[in-house]
């Protein structure tokens, strides 16, 4: 009897066993999560400036359904992404540098979960972003490696601060 209760057990706990673990990796990787959460919260609470102009900017799908369009960061033309999955503008490396934006190794302090995993950035800001007819000063941005961002993706720190956005069939419209 003693076997089979031992044995009834044993065969209890390797049931649970896998299920224990997982449980464990769920909330490690939820830590992880919240964690990288916090340190993009913390780059898009920076003080912004208001916008300073208003205006509108229509922006037409490309082939893939993307928003993708030109637009002027510091005076610089770059083709960017609208991205609504983005917390604030993600520029790379070069792109910062090429809107006048110089960093150091020692300056990408931050690590953030992107789409291919965690990667570290540094907090960055753009003077004057515009798009269209809309401007805007003081925006900030997070700067990833060349290799782990290849595209400019314009975030929800900048649609949060229009007075409206919106999808009319396959055209992006904001509104200052």
């Amino acid at each position: 009897m003693r076997n089979v209760v031992t044995l009834g057990v044993l065969v209890g706990v390797s049931v649970a066993s896998p299920m224990i673990y997982q449980r464990l990796i769920d909330r490690a990787d939820e830590a992880k999560s919240q964690a990288a959460a916090a340190q993009v919260q913390k780059v898009a609470s920076m003080p912004a400036v208001s916008a300073v102009s208003g205006g509108k900017a229509r922006i037409e799908a490309d082939a893939k359904g993307h928003f993708t369009t030109q637009f002027k960061l510091n005076g610089r033309r770059i083709d960017a992404m609208i991205d609504t999955g983005a917390t604030v503008v993600a520029l790379n490396r070069s792109t910062a540098r090429k809107i006048g934006v110089s960093l150091t190794a020692e300056d990408f302090t931050h690590t953030v979960s992107t789409a291919n995993g965690e990667v570290k950035a540094a907090p960055a800001m753009i003077d004057v972003l515009e798009v269209g007819r809309i401007r805007l000063e003081g925006v900030q941005a997070l700067v990833l490696d060349d290799k782990a961002l290849q595209t400019s993706l314009v975030g929800m720190n900048v649609l949060s601060r229009l007075a409206r956005y919106k999808v009319e069939g396959n055209v992006l419209l904001l509104e200052q």
